[in-house]
């Protein structure tokens, strides 16, 4: 779940976070995860930010395995908790917060639950007190002090059980907006989580070099956890291990729907299929047939054909393609250029894909010698 709250109704406006929690959104989406509404949720006032992190943590407890949020705007820390501000939050005093803001432990508690291997929050959200008068908006207005002078930054707080807290700074401090399109902190962790092989410790290690050189040690970030397992996001290894077990050589044929040939190579139609053969390696093959150019001299026709198989370690398989066929005759030299796009499963050994080749529905069955 990934939230940026930058147009506050009542206090100071910030510059990054919608931008931050698009850069969040997809870097996590091309990790595999399945990101919360589809994309980032933006400018959620109290009841929309309360639904969806309960929708979060239920989705979490229900499904397990590793789970994400990230938020993007302004957070202050009152009596040594900290508290995350909807943009519609507009207190007047001290009493206001617990209803007009969003308890950070809200989102802590969701790692405990049985099956999830990582609950990740970060907060990239202890940017300024947005109750100083320095802040701008109608915090300028507010007479209670004890809103006016909140602590800097958001504090220490220990991890739950299978829990990661990563903040966008050591707890007290403040972390910088950016003058760029993104803070500091969006930037360098959407580069540290695509690093392949790191474990999730490594990567905020990685974060917090990367940050303290961008902003000349002004701005360290922190984490707290309490992980029981060892979890690496982008394990390219790991995928190409379990996809192993499908590799080798498959034999099998196409078959295509028609009998209309008209221009084109008059094999296609041939009702036993056409012949072939892919290697598969890591999950990857490419299956290739022809000659780069068809051979302009030889009237029978020619054609050259592409087809790259992709197989994802639950045995679904993809294949894209193109195949250009060429015929001369009286009239001069056909050219077709057909799409191939075929989807399936691998089973027992035997890839079993549909598709179409240019107009033509086809099927290809193949089995493993």
């Amino acid at each position: 779940m990934v939230i940026g709250n930058k147009r506050y109704e009542a206090i100071g406006q910030l510059e990054n976070p919608v931008n931050d929690a698009w850069l969040m959104a997809s870097t996590l989406e091309a990790l595999g995860f399945e990101v919360h509404s589809g994309g980032p949720l933006l400018n959620l006032g109290a009841e929309a930010m309360r639904t969806a992190i309960n929708t979060y943590r239920s989705d979490l407890a229900e499904r397990g395995g590793v789970g994400a949020v990230y938020f993007a705007g302004h957070g202050v820390q009152i009596d040594g908790r900290n508290w995350l501000a909807p943009v519609d939050a507009a207190p007047s005093d001290l009493d206001d917060i617990p209803t007009q803001l969003v308890s950070a432990d809200d989102l802590f508690k969701a790692g405990s639950a049985r099956g999830v291997d990582l609950n990740m929050v970060i907060l990239d959200a202890c940017r300024d007190n947005p109750f100083d008068p320095r802040s701008g908006g109608r915090s300028a207005t507010i007479a209670d002090s004890r809103l006016r002078n909140v602590s800097s930054g958001l504090s220490s707080v220990a991890a739950p059980a299978g829990t990661l807290i990563a903040f966008a700074t050591a707890p007290g401090d403040v972390a910088f907006d950016g003058q760029g399109t993104n803070s500091p902190y969006a930037k360098a962790l959407a580069q540290a989580l695509r690093e392949p092989g790191e474990r999730i410790e490594d990567v905020f290690i990685r974060v917090r070099g990367l940050v303290a050189n961008a902003t000349d040690g002004k701005q360290v970030p922190w984490e707290t956890s309490s992980l029981t397992k060892q979890v690496v996001l982008n394990d390219q290894d790991a995928g190409r291990r379990r996809t192993a077990r499908f590799d080798g050589t498959y034999f099998g044929a196409m078959r295509c729907d028609s009998n209309n040939i008209g221009w084109g190579n008059p094999r296609w139609a041939r009702p036993e299929g056409e012949a072939l053969r892919v290697t598969i390696a890591d999950g990857r093959g490419v299956l290739t047939k022809g000659l780069p150019e068809p051979e302009p001299f030889w009237t029978g026709g020619d054609d050259h054909r592409r087809l790259e198989f992709s197989i994802v370690d639950d045995g679904g398989v993809r294949a894209l393609g193109i195949e250009t066929g060429t015929l001369r005759g009286e009239i001069g030299i056909k050219v077709d250029v057909m799409d191939l796009v075929f989807s399936g499963r691998l089973n027992d050994g035997k890839i079993q894909l549909t598709g179409r080749r240019g107009d033509r529905a086809c099927k290809i069955d193949l089995a493993r010698f």
